[in-house]
C-alpha cells in the first residue's frame, strides 16, 4: 500500500465521490475520511502481531522428553556405575562385572537415543520438505 495522504483505494473513491458532488464537505464526511486515514496509518506503521505457531507444545515435548531421559540416564550412570574405589576379591568381582555390563548397556541406550533422534529429525524434515504448504 503506497500512502497518499494515508488513504487506501476505498477511501480515495469516497473522497472522489464527495468532491465530484461540487459542494463543501460536511463535518461527518471529514470525520469519516480522517478516521480512514488514521486506520490506514495504524495498518501501515504498526507491525502485525505474529500468529502463534502451531505445534510449539508438541515440539517442546519431542525435544524435552528425550532430553530428560538422556539426562536421567547420565545421572544414574554417574551415581551408580562409576564407583570411587573397587575392591576386586570375592563376590566384588561379580558385582563389578555387573556394574561394567550396566554401564555398557546404558551408554548404548544413550548413544542410540541420540542417533535415533538426529536421524528422525532429518527424516521428518525430508518428508516435510516434500509436502506442500
Amino acid at each position: 500500500m503506497t500512502p497518499f495522504l494515508w488513504l487506501d483505494q476505498k477511501a480515495l473513491d469516497r473522497v472522489e465521490q464527495i468532491v465530484n458532488e461540487n459542494r463543501p464537505m460536511t463535518d461527518e464526511e471529514i470525520r469519516e475520511i480522517t478516521t480512514a486515514q488514521l486506520r490506514n496509518v495504524l495498518l501501515y506503521k504498526r507491525p502485525r502481531p505474529e500468529p502463534p505457531r502451531p505445534g510449539r507444545t508438541r515440539r517442546l515435548l519431542l525435544i524435552g522428553i528425550p532430553f530428560l531421559l538422556v539426562m536421567g540416564l547420565a545421572g544414574y550412570l554417574v551415581v551408580t556405575c562409576y564407583p570411587r574405589s573397587v575392591f576386586l576379591w570375592g563376590d566384588e568381582v561379580d558385582r563389578y562385572n555387573a556394574i561394567l555390563q550396566r554401564r555398557r548397556v546404558l551408554w548404548s541406550v544413550i548413544v542410540g537415543i541420540v542417533i535415533i533422534g538426529v536421524l528422525g529429525k532429518f527424516l521428518s524434515e525430508a518428508f516435510l520438505s516434500w509436502i506442500p504448504n
